[in-house]
């Protein structure tokens, strides 16, 4: 959109790829740009976003604590929890959760495919069109 080549459109600081229908060949067409953000990152635009229109995401944490299932043995007459093993405690913000699939669901209506892959990274795929 801005009449440069898509080789040197700059996005922030993020790395943009270039899916080439023959990768081997730095000359054969461009059929789609994919750009990966860390999820950590992503979360914070979002939470950025959120909060200059006025919505705290804090508000909406909740830590879920899951303990392991008793042990019973055979002279055990309540149970042990094998040295607690297997506890977890995590923070779940339903609201964030539910602001992020939004987000997406409005990037896909736009032509963007979004993947994210839990506690790693979120990739953007933007296919291009055909060169005629």
């Amino acid at each position: 959109s801005c009449g440069r080549p898509v080789e040197e459109v700059q996005v922030h600081d993020w790395q943009l790829y270039l899916a080439r229908r023959n990768p081997e060949d730095g000359e054969s067409c461009i059929e789609a740009i994919v750009c990966t953000m860390d999820l950590e990152d992503y979360i914070s635009l979002i939470e950025t976003a959120a909060a200059e229109e006025g919505l705290c995401l804090d508000d909406a944490a909740k830590l879920e604590v899951t303990l392991p299932d008793a042990e019973f043995g055979e002279d055990m007459v309540t149970g042990g929890f094998g040295d607690f093993k297997g506890v977890s405690v995590e923070l779940h913000n339903r609201c964030l959760e539910e602001l992020m699939e939004s987000v997406c669901n409005l990037l896909v209506e736009r032509g963007l495919a979004v993947a994210c892959v839990p506690d790693e990274d979120v990739i953007f795929y933007l296919p291009l069109p055909r060169q005629v």
